[in-house]
């Protein structure tokens, strides 16, 4: 910070060669090489009054001595953040769509991570398969929103249904969808729904997002038995005669997706 100060200090009439200190003033000048009378502030006060910060220069005037002094607080100056090409480093960076986005926010397998009512009822429903002989691989439980997001662009940019340079940004997901080239944007989507899996397109909120879903193939059924809720035994001819087993355990099937159970069946 730099602070303009007007000092008006005691002066002399040139002419007088008795007044204190003239002479004294002179030879100082002279010695200094300071020609136009130039004085210093450190020249009329103790050391002890100065300061490294404080910068001063009083000029000699035919009538007396009158002074401009600037302040510069130099603490002031060091701690003023520079501003240079770095301040615009955390600008968001984009990089083009395409398989490597696949691994990114990944989905849970866990039935942890669904809400604990529903954990509770998948947790049974799983203990009866496992029980009755049969066994389960479960591919999706919790799928984060981000991943949402990417899979419904990417079948909705890879199917035509949205332009690449017309899909909305998502904070936290720097993807840049159009590359200059609308068969490589294309051509980009298609690689990420094929790294997904996708049969159909990916809702943007889904029971998965709201950890009410499973997806999860079940195999090794066919001619056992499996107790339902209420512990009634159902022989299972076909995949689709557990379905109603596993609602008695409030764990739905979506028929025209084979993996997928839910909350509600959607």
């Amino acid at each position: 910070m730099t602070v303009p100060l007007s000092l008006t200090l005691p002066h002399f009439d040139e002419a007088d060669p008795d007044a204190p200190g003239q002479q004294d003033a002179q030879e100082q000048d002279s010695a200094a090489g300071n020609g136009n009378g130039a004085s210093t502030l450190k020249d009329l006060l103790p050391d002890s009054a100065l300061s490294p910060s404080i910068v001063l220069q009083l000029q000699a005037k035919p009538n007396g001595i009158s002074s401009n002094a600037q302040y510069a607080d130099a603490s002031t100056a060091a701690n003023k953040p520079e501003v240079t090409n770095a301040s615009a480093a955390g600008a968001r960076q984009l990089q083009l769509t395409g398989s490597a986005w696949v691994s990114r926010f990944p989905t849970s397998t866990s039935v942890n991570d669904l809400t604990p009512d529903f954990k509770g009822k998948v947790s049974d429903f799983l203990g009866a398969i496992k029980n009755a002989g049969g066994s389960i691989s479960i591919s999706a439980t919790y799928r984060p929103p981000e991943r949402a997001y990417l899979m419904h662009y990417a079948w909705a940019v890879s199917h035509g249904t949205v332009a690449p340079n017309a899909v909305p940004a998502m904070a936290g997901v720097n993807i840049q969808w159009d590359h200059g080239d609308d068969k490589a944007s294309k051509q980009a989507a298609k690689d990420m729904v094929k790294g997904y899996h996708m049969r159909h397109a990916a809702a943007l909120g889904s029971n998965h997002t709201k950890r009410l879903a499973i997806d999860m193939t079940i195999t090794g059924m066919t001619g056992k038995k499996i107790k339902g809720k209420n512990g009634t035994e159902v022989e299972i001819k076909q995949d689709s005669d557990l379905y109603p087993v596993g609602a008695s355990y409030g764990v739905n099937k979506l028929i025209n997706d084979p993996p997928h159970w839910s909350a509600n069946g959607h």
